[in-house]
């Protein structure tokens, strides 16, 4: 009797296993709430993305659902649209004061978390040959260590020596305006295939619940990237600023980032720390998305149960895969609105010796960093270092003000003679007339 209800028990078990199969009903509606956090950094990453004024779409997810309702939340309650967290944790040091903050904002985070994909090939291969060099040196990796037993070498951590790379902000492209790749294209390949997918039932079933959760999803999609407020949050900054900045992860980075002033940049210390609250007509935008999110949910678990739920799945899943590329990609900075052009960088096996090189080159700069890799601060020796750095400076400036001045004389003591020499030529001139 037993074995008799075991079995009925697996063969009903199995029956319910491949009805979901055949006729998955509730799955939809389900992983509508699934996954808000990546559709808000996909949406991050899309939005003020435009081609002719036109904002570039992002597809239709899994996840929509759940994220309009926490973008309610946030534009309520926080009054930002943009995420709460940044990607990447950094610090933002202005290169004149050396002030210093926390980095809070989506667009520094991301440009710091993807640096080693959009570095330079000098700085990559630079950086690499110090490593090599600190390796190989008397005490380095290369150093035949054995344990008491006559075993293999210990496994040693991988020695790191600072980088400085030294970018200015490219007058060639407007700032604050991302260029588009073909990640930020791939929303309509993403979209147009979805459609597609959509009108099978219509034709097949004639069921219009799929294309219409569809079309519906999109619409949605897209009016809630193509709201102003993401642009005014997402570069909340002083645009032309002068001002140098240092980006760096802090002590024990490997990398460090300055952007130069040269009136063509933006003001990343501005932007380290937004503030840019969410206006009346954005939060009635983001009221209606959500109440259209509740019903575009309603929609999806009252669908029938029909092979048609495959489709929706189908249509979801591409989605998600359009939403993760868009999220996670590791891109230029360029397609986050930030353009900048390469100029040099800076690297020493000693940490210290870099920031001399920096210094040497961008007065301020090398000395203020080294609050930030030496909190501890300097010893005598190492103050008088950046002493004699900091006079021989003084004295080169006072030598090129000097030389000026004696260029300027020089030049008004050759144009006296000329003056006199025209001026006799007048007299003469006119003498002969007479």
């Amino acid at each position: 009797m037993q074995s008799t209800n075991e079995t009925f028990s697996w063969e009903h078990t199995a029956s319910r296993v491949q009805n979901a199969i055949r006729q998955p009903t509730g799955i939809f509606s389900t992983l509508l709430l699934i996954g808000p956090d990546l559709t808000s950094r996909a949406v991050a990453q899309q939005c003020g993305i435009k081609w002719r004024a036109i904002p570039l779409p992002l597809a239709f997810s899994f996840g929509w659902v759940g994220y309009s309702i926490s973008l309610l939340v946030s534009a309520l309650g926080e009054e930002k649209l943009m995420p709460a967290l940044a990607d990447s944790s950094c610090i933002v040091m202005n290169g004149k004061s050396g002030y210093c903050r926390s980095n809070k904002h989506w667009v520094i985070g991301r440009l710091v978390r993807d640096y080693n994909s959009w570095m330079e090939t000098e700085i990559r291969e630079k950086t690499q040959k110090t490593i090599r060099e600190i390796s190989e040196a008397p005490g380095g990796l290369s150093a035949d260590i054995e344990d008491i037993e006559g075993g293999p070498a210990p496994l040693r951590p991988v020695p790191r020596s600072l980088c400085v790379a030294v970018y200015d902000p490219s007058d060639a492209i407007k700032q604050s305006v991302p260029t588009q790749d073909w990640i930020a294209w791939s929303g309509f390949v993403a979209i147009v295939v979805q459609v597609g997918l959509s009108v099978a039932p219509l034709v097949q079933y004639e069921d219009p619940t799929v294309i219409l959760i569809t079309v519906l999803g999109t619409v949605l999609a897209y009016i809630s990237i193509s709201l102003r407020q993401w642009r005014r949050e997402k570069w909340a900054c002083r645009v032309k600023t002068e001002q140098s900045f240092v980006l760096t992860k802090g002590n024990g980075s490997q990398h460090a980032i300055v952007i130069t002033g040269n009136q063509q940049g933006l003001n990343l210390e501005d932007l380290a720390m937004p503030s840019e609250p969410v206006d009346g007509c954005t939060k009635a935008c983001v009221c209606i998305l959500a109440l259209g999110s509740v019903f575009l949910l309603v929609m999806a678990a009252s669908l029938a149960e029909s092979f048609s739920n495959w489709y929706l799945l189908a249509i979801g899943g591409i989605g998600m895969a359009q939403n993760t590329l868009v999220a996670f990609k590791r891109r230029k900075p360029s397609t986050i609105g930030i353009h900048l052009r390469y100029k040099e960088c800076f690297i020493e096996k000693k940490v210290m010796n870099t920031l001399k090189a920096v210094e040497r080159k961008y007065s301020g700069i090398g000395r203020n960093m080294t609050s930030i890799f030496f909190p501890s601060g300097l010893n005598p020796e190492e103050e008088r270092d950046w002493d004699d750095i900091r006079n021989n400076q003084a004295s080169n400036a006072e030598a090129e003000s000097r030389g000026e001045s004696d260029g300027r004389m020089i030049s008004q003591d050759e144009g006296g003679p000329m003056a006199d020499t025209h001026s006799d030529a007048v007299v003469d001139a006119s003498a002969a007339d007479q």
